[in-house]
């Protein structure tokens, strides 16, 4: 922060410090023309991450401010960067055009990105999750909230040791813990917040007003669930697991300016729900990685059993496998019903292989409909989507004539064949996009034309302006009679209406008069 007197600052660095005072845990990207900016010890700490040369901003006066800064336009790499160092960033943009604004440009933070609130597609495994985890402990037991906000995924694990905690904590490996408690990260016991300080570089503790108390945390799950009741998922008003779910989403909630809609439930994952392997069993079996290979080198992944096992053709499915692997199945009824749902598939290896197809052809629908949720979904993702939903009818009818030889065979295939492929908002995505649409908005070329007249209307000034504009003069010439009359151009007027002195007496009343020449 700034040691420097307010009153010595320009209005556009009062700005600045306005608004980082309002994210003090924040690094605060500040949107200056086409740059986003960072200042004083914020450009300090993020120039040697981003590589990029630190400045200042009136360098040798009183005012001087270190800074540095990034292209708007490749905000999203630099942002991996300061994520992956384990920092928060808020994002200042400007909400009104500076051409219109009278004064200083209007900015407001529009999103805070976290390592544990990531949901670009660019920033994240697409085989993986990417947890957010709010912590709480009370007394001698405690509970762990896990939110994927990528894809909506949350649920809860009730611990009676903090041992138990940390087996989960090294297994599900969140990128973001938050401790939830009066004496932050003190409130909790030793061995969790060690393998916090050592696995987890963003930690961040809720205290104050930002604590829940029992009856407020239950109010705000039953909002975002539309329920009457936390028990029909497994929970009870008051206990600790309720509060680490508000924590998480709340906090969630908060960084993106978003309701995220996408959560629509929580599940309580017990321990006899699945066979339970702990971080240091998968890590001897090198389940998902080898010891033998470096840390840094691909062949930490290659030679595991995931590697072998993984033939998956989709990131949703790469994800669904690991967590398969991660926890196994135990119950004899469910594990007979993958085993069916394999075997109806293996036997059938022309379908099969149709199915890897089609499938290969989908994106990451999970992921791309939270981005739509979040407000971040880009053009090209939306097409993705389309193509996604494109795909769906073909995949159920060869699941439906799979399980049509053998009804009742394989269970599991029969639910996915009951699959909603949501026609209607495929055939509003396909009216809608381009077939390639610009990578965003601010290039255009993303609505497809015949969707909105005017829009076409103004593309076909944009593209055709010499043909439009001498169609003008030829309408206004045949108008007014004057024969000379003709449309020119200079950087200081536009376009203008040329006429003669000779006809100035047949200039029609809407003309507005610009210049007279001698």
């Amino acid at each position: 922060m700034s040691s420097l007197p307010v009153t010595s600052l320009t209005p556009m660095m009062r700005q600045y410090l306005e608004v980082k005072a309002q994210h003090p845990d924040a690094l605060l990207m500040y949107r200056m023309g086409d740059f986003f900016e960072m200042f004083f010890e914020d450009a300090r700490q993020a120039a040697p991450i981003l590589e990029v040369q630190l400045t200042a901003r009136h360098r040798g006066s009183e005012n001087e401010a270190p800074m540095c800064g990034v292209p708007h336009h490749a905000l999203e790499g630099y942002l991996g960067k300061l994520l992956a160092a384990g920092l928060k960033v808020a994002i200042c943009d400007q909400v009104e055009d500076p051409a219109q604004a009278k004064g200083l440009v209007k900015r407001e933070v529009t999103r805070v990105v976290t390592p544990g609130t990531v949901s670009d597609p660019g920033l994240l495994d697409g085989k993986e999750e990417s947890f957010l985890a709010g912590l709480v402990w009370d007394r001698e037991s405690g509970a762990g909230a896990f939110l994927d906000l990528s894809t909506g995924t949350f649920f809860v694990r009730r611990w009676r040791t903090p041992e138990e905690a940390v087996e989960d904590l090294a297994l599900l490996r969140p990128r973001e813990v938050l401790f939830h408690s009066e004496r932050g990260e003190e409130g909790f016991p030793m061995e969790i917040t060690e393998w916090a300080e050592r696995e987890c570089p963003c930690r961040t503790p809720l205290a104050g007003d930002r604590l829940f108390e029992p009856q407020r945390a239950g109010e705000l799950l039953l909002r975002q669930f539309g329920a009457g009741t936390l028990r029909g998922f497994g929970l009870e008003e008051g206990e600790p697991a309720v509060k680490a779910a508000a924590a998480a989403l709340a906090y969630a909630q908060e960084t993106q300016r978003n309701g995220l809609a996408h959560v629509r439930g929580i599940a309580v994952r017990e321990a006899g729900d699945r066979l339970i392997l702990d971080a240091s069993t998968l890590a001897n079996l090198e389940v998902f990685a080898s010891q033998r290979a470096s840390a840094a080198g691909t062949g930490r992944r290659r030679s595991t059993l995931l590697a072998v096992l993984d033939r998956t053709v989709t990131a949703p499915g790469g994800r669904t496998l690991r967590e398969w692997l991660r926890r196994p199945l135990v119950d004899p009824k469910e594990i007979a019903a993958r085993h069916q749902a394999v075997g109806m598939l293996a036997a059938d290896n022309p379908r099969r292989e149709r199915l890897r197809e089609r499938l290969a052809r989908m994106a990451d629908p999970e992921r791309l409909v939270a981005r739509a949720v979040l407000g971040t979904l880009t053009p090209r993702e939306a097409a993705a989507l389309r193509d996604a939903l494109a795909e769906a009818p073909a995949i159920l009818d060869d699941l439906a004539a799979l399980t049509a030889s053998d009804p009742g065979a394989a269970p599991l295939l029969e639910r996915l064949g009951e699959t909603d492929p949501l026609p209607e908002l495929y055939a509003e995505l396909a009216r809608t996009l381009e077939a390639v649409p610009a990578p965003n908005l601010q290039e255009g070329g993303v609505i497809a034309a015949g969707v909105d007249p005017d829009l076409d209307r103004y593309r076909s000034l944009t593209r055709d302006s010499k043909r439009h504009i001498l169609a003008l003069e030829v309408r206004e010439r045949e108008r007014t009679g004057i024969s000379s009359l003709k449309i020119r151009y200079n950087k200081v007027f536009g376009y203008y209406l040329e006429v003669t002195r000779a006809n100035q007496e047949r200039v029609p009343a809407d003309y507005i008069r610009k210049q007279t020449l001698v």
